[in-house]
């Protein structure tokens, strides 16, 4: 998945879950700091070997997912984006 394709289904749903309104408002607060916080965890991953972070958000409603690998070329690619 793309960090975009990521955000976008992020975005998504945390709008079913808190509704459009707070949706849009998290995907443009908490979402940039849940990516900007999984990103650091696969830079510092060792290549080839999943990396997977749960991220709890304060109200307690919902749990962000993710799991992801950093590549041999130092690249690295987000696998899953689970929100619940």
């Amino acid at each position: 998945m793309t960090e975009q394709e990521v955000k976008l289904k992020m975005c998504a749903d945390l709008s079913k879950i808190y509704g459009i309104e707070e949706g849009i408002r998290m995907a443009g607060t908490v979402v940039p700091g849940i990516l900007n916080d999984f990103r650091k965890m696969l830079s510092e991953g060792t290549p080839g070997k999943p990396v997977r972070e749960e991220y709890r958000l304060e109200d307690g409603r919902a749990s962000v997912y993710l799991s992801g690998e950093k590549k041999k070329n130092g690249a690295y690619e987000i696998l899953t984006a689970v929100v619940k």
